[in-house]
């Protein structure tokens, strides 16, 4: 079994239903496969960028692979992240065209997340090439100079690069765990807890999570870590977020959803029916409907992994509102009618939606946005 479900079955075994317990059991005899596939080519790319003296660091999955689980079937990894300098950037981009990759060029993407992403018919995974580990429209406020000043040496199948160093990994972590799979980043941090331990300074912890603007993010994550899976995470930290009075009620709309997960709910959120849901008149309501129906091409464009220009998106772009529209008919209409009839379940899908924004708004600092919100829970 994978690390992740070991944990999962030594912390959290009497919420887990037995369904869950087979299909985790299986998904980890899959990871298993799928990582020794990936080996090769990982150890191809990063040879690449050795030999034509780029710089590299690797990020979250791989990272943690071989640093923390310490080994490569013990963490599942759906794509490769790699950070580099930006003076690189565009070097690297050619050194990835010339290796068989494509770029699915989106400028949604680069705007918002600080990274490009290449796929390639015969690699099992895409590749994000970052040159921030954040980006500016976040809140956030990483200073990426020194990351690269404190990154550690990483022997990564025979090919040296470069890895985060703890402090900087736990949080990088922290700030992660809320965005996507919470369930599993909150894994990923508990075992990383475990891993360094001792070393880890958590006054430079600490400080950094200030002055990245994360403190609310790290502070909600140690404590469900600690609560939740038992992990080795001081409890006396940024005392600021401890005495705000929207953190309990979002500590514990946070701890539930990580319940729900353990309990086989998929983490789902959408900003866009968050805003519908709390928009205020039929108007605005409307707005917001248009909105979710008609999102911006560059966003279709990401969601089909499709480049983004005029000349690759033109003939397929028709296809992707229709297959859009398609899914807003089967997955969304039926929500929405039972919204009329002001049916439970529907009501509490969009509350939680409503909560997940007030979520991102609160560890944004945005207190005048996510108050109100928080009171309900």
């Amino acid at each position: 079994l994978s690390l992740f479900t070991r944990r999962a079955l030594q912390y959290a075994r009497p919420s887990i239903p037995p369904a869950v317990l087979s299909d985790l059991t299986e998904s980890s005899q899959a990871l298993a496969l799928r990582s020794l596939q990936q080996v090769a080519e990982i150890q191809r790319v990063l040879a690449a960028f050795q030999g034509a003296g780029i710089p590299v660091i690797v990020l979250k999955g791989l990272h943690l692979r071989l640093v923390v689980y310490q080994d490569s079937m013990l963490r599942s990894m759906s794509d490769l992240d790699l950070l580099v300098a930006e003076e690189y950037l565009e070097w690297a981009c050619l050194l990835l065209k010339e290796l068989g990759y494509t770029s699915l060029e989106n400028p949604l993407v680069e705007a918002n997340s600080c990274h490009r992403i290449y796929t390639s018919l015969q690699a099992r995974f895409p590749i994000e090439v970052h040159w921030k580990i954040e980006g500016g429209r976040a809140g956030f406020q990483v200073d990426t100079p020194a990351l690269w000043g404190r990154a550690q040496p990483l022997k990564v199948f025979g090919v040296e690069v470069l890895a985060l160093a703890p402090e900087d990994l736990i949080l990088h972590l922290g700030k992660h765990t809320f965005k996507v799979a919470a369930l599993r980043s909150l894994v990923d941090l508990a075992e990383s807890l475990d891993h360094f331990g001792e070393q880890l300074d958590w006054s430079a912890i600490e400080g950094c999570a200030r002055q990245w603007r994360v403190s609310r993010s790290l502070y909600l994550a140690l404590t469900l870590a600690r609560q939740v899976l038992d992990a080795a995470a001081p409890d006396r930290l940024w005392s600021e977020v401890a005495q705000d009075s929207a953190t309990p009620p979002m500590l514990a709309f946070t701890r539930t959803q990580i319940e729900r997960q353990l309990g086989g709910e998929k983490a789902s959120y959408s900003p866009r029916w968050a805003r519908f849901w709390q928009a205020r008149g039929w108007g605005a309501k409307l707005r917001a409907l248009g909105a979710v129906a008609f999102p911006s091409r560059a966003m279709l464009a990401h969601r089909n992994r499709a480049p983004f220009s005029a000349v690759a998106t033109a003939w397929r772009m028709p296809l992707f509102y229709l297959g859009h529209w398609v899914e807003l008919v089967r997955d969304k209409l039926p929500i929405l009618l039972k919204l009329a009839r002001r049916s439970p379940a529907a009501v509490e899908k969009m509350e939680t939606a409503a909560q997940y924004d007030a979520l991102r708004q609160y560890m944004r600092g945005k207190v005048s946005e996510y108050l109100p919100l928080c009171e309900k829970e």
